[in-house]
């Protein structure tokens, strides 16, 4: 699915849709609607976004305050128990 999702949406739909410019390169095949809420693994549930869209959906998804510094694992893990 990554790969389709990536020959599709080569630049982010984020950042089409907020009209940044320059638009940057889809790096990411993110669910829509995330499997633990229910979504499916089709193509319609797809989306390319580059990894600021992505960390920054990720964030709000999991109640996270982001602000364009890179989040991985181990701090989004530490936040949540914090």
């Amino acid at each position: 699915m990554r790969k389709l999702v990536m020959a599709e949406e080569p630049i982010c739909r984020q950042c089409l849709a907020e009209g940044v410019v320059p638009p940057r390169a889809t790096a990411v095949a993110d669910h829509i609607v995330n499997q633990a809420e229910g979504g499916k693994t089709v193509r319609s549930n797809y989306q390319g976004l580059c990894w600021p869209h992505s960390k920054a959906k990720t964030a709000k998804e999991s109640g996270i305050r982001y602000d364009g510094d890179l989040l991985d694992a181990a701090a989004v893990k530490h936040l949540k128990q914090a």
